[in-house]
């Protein structure tokens, strides 16, 4: 007599199936094992760093581009992604719409462009790597246009 053969069976098959399971969001989110998915989360959690694009990714609400830091391993702000794009992810990597900004935030590159989110000023990304005021547009305010600013 056999006690229990098809019930141990079925348990055996029950642990691997639960980790299967398991690991789906991760596999879904993978795009092939040499190409890892961009990041997501917020400022200060950890990760693991990888190489060029797969350094880098969003915050959960848009709003930032983050970068893992291999010295810490975790993830850090990159610069604001103010615009009305925000920040997203796809498979060729990020994109951080830094049409608006705010003083003092990060930024990238140097000497990039952008309006202040009140509209009253253009900024530029100083060599500090934070916005800065450019110029005060007191007539017509700072508006972006097809990919360019103006400040009248």
């Amino acid at each position: 007599m056999q006690r229990g053969g098809p019930q141990q069976s079925r348990k055996r098959w029950a642990l691997p199936f639960v980790a299967l399971v398991a690991s789906l969001p991760t596999l879904a989110a993978c795009k092939g094992s040499d190409r890892p998915s961009p990041l997501i989360g917020a400022p200060g959690a950890r990760c693991t760093p990888g190489t060029d694009a797969a350094n880098f990714g969003c915050s959960t609400d848009k709003a930032q581009e983050l970068a893992c830091d291999p010295a810490t391993r975790e993830l850090n702000v990159y610069s604001a992604c103010r615009g009305p794009k925000g920040c997203t992810t796809d498979g060729s990597g990020v994109s951080c719409d830094t049409s608006l900004a705010r003083i003092d935030e990060p930024c990238r590159p140097t000497e990039a462009h952008a309006c202040d989110v009140d509209g009253g000023y253009e900024l530029r990304c100083s060599s500090q790597l934070a916005w800065t005021t450019h110029k005060e547009c007191t007539f017509g305010g700072c508006r972006v246009q097809a990919n360019t600013i103006f400040c009248d």
